[in-house]
């Protein structure tokens, strides 16, 4: 899974951050989903 945001800066400089955090297979990211949506 990634992780991103954004933020603003004092000076109105919109930053995006981003990171990966671990690699999810497909039948993971569904059992994932699954398990959220409950």
């Amino acid at each position: 899974g990634d992780r991103f945001g954004r933020v603003i800066d004092p000076f109105g400089v919109r930053w995006g951050i981003a990171t990966h955090d671990e690699d999810v297979s497909p039948e993971e990211i569904g059992r994932r989903a699954a398990q959220a949506m409950r």
